[in-house]
């Protein structure tokens, strides 16, 4: 059964459910707990039991100290909850993140919109996983070609894979890559995570995503992490294109709209009448009710549009980096 578990320095809770890990369950539901390698081997998601039962569900080679075992220390990794329970844990915030330098391997390319464009999923070996939010990029790099900044697209609760959106467009060596010599089993370096285009800790208000080209690689990681956490606020999300039909990964979007009462979904051409008259008026009238916090990801001249916007400057969150790296060379600049 289902138990509901309090985090002692954050006002979060969690429900995990049967069997689930007590670190599975704090990732999913975006209790940005401290942890490393998420297989019972660095000890870095120790935590300490202030109420209930648990019951250990996967092995560990870490050794506690005496101390800790004394503190009722346990790692999260591997227990399950078996009651309700209070745990003391370490926070961590985006900026407070090690950078990390892990292998990974090419695991599926997908070429999507008539192969304009390739979804590419590395997979992780169990013994290193990448600690990162929602919403960060990081350096990919191999024999092939140096490291370039991209977009994570996947969810930090998926930690055995990695996402990203590859346009063929770019004018980079990743991109030549991609479309070219990349194979199934190629070996990868990943080093990151990088930026703070993250959610906040406590999710109070209704949230406006606004995603142009491959800026939705950015925004689908947060969104679905947003999703999985089963907020029950407004979320409202707009893609915009600068080119004809630009839109992949359609069926995504619909289907999230379909499957959840409080999501919105809109496509525009990106253009200056769109942000105008559309979107901007939008967000005006969400933030005349209450509180919005808004996340657009895309190129330069669409996030200044935004900063004219009169909204506070902690509900409004702008990012760029890895989009002006990757993004197809029509776009605007």
């Amino acid at each position: 059964m289902p138990y509901r578990i309090q985090f002692k320095h954050s006002q979060r809770h969690v429900v995990a459910q049967a069997q689930e890990t007590i670190l599975a369950a704090a990732i999913r539901c975006g209790v940005q707990v401290d942890y490393g390698c998420n297989n019972g081997q660095c000890g870095q998601c120790l935590a300490h039991l202030v109420h209930g039962e648990i019951k250990r569900v996967e092995h560990s080679d870490y050794v506690l100290s005496a101390n800790a075992k004394q503190a009722n220390g346990f790692l999260m990794c591997t227990h399950t909850a078996c009651s309700d329970l209070q745990l003391d844990a370490r926070m961590v915030s985006s900026d407070e993140l090690a950078r990390q330098k892990i292998s990974a391997r090419l695991s599926r390319k997908v070429y999507l919109h008539e192969g304009r464009l390739c979804q590419l999923v590395l997979r992780l070996r169990r013994q290193q996983r990448l600690h990162f939010f929602a919403g960060q990029y990081v350096l990919l790099g191999s024999e092939h070609f140096p490291l370039q900044a991209c977009s994570v697209a996947s969810c930090p609760c998926d930690v055995s894979c990695l996402e990203f959106h590859i346009s063929q467009q770019a004018d980079t060596a990743l991109r030549d890559y991609v479309f070219s010599s990349a194979q199934i089993g190629d070996r990868l370096m990943v080093e990151g995570p990088l930026g703070d285009f993250t959610l906040p800790a406590e999710i109070q208000h209704p949230v406006v995503f606004i995603a142009a080209d491959l800026g939705f690689a950015a925004i689908k990681s947060l969104l679905e992490h947003l999703l999985a956490q089963e907020v029950e606020l407004p979320i409202h999300l707009y893609r915009l294109h600068s080119q004809p039909d630009f839109f992949y990964l359609e069926n995504l979007c619909r289907a999230w709209r379909d499957a959840f009462d409080n999501l919105t979904y809109h496509q525009l051409a990106m253009d200056h009448n769109s942000i105008r008259q559309t979107i901007i008026p939008a967000i005006e009238r969400l933030s005349e009710q209450q509180p919005v916090d808004v996340y657009v990801c895309g190129e330069h001249e669409l996030l200044e549009v935004f900063k004219r916007l009169s909204l506070p400057p902690a509900q409004m969150r702008l990012h760029t980096e890895p989009i002006r790296l990757l993004a197809p060379t029509s776009a605007s600049n």
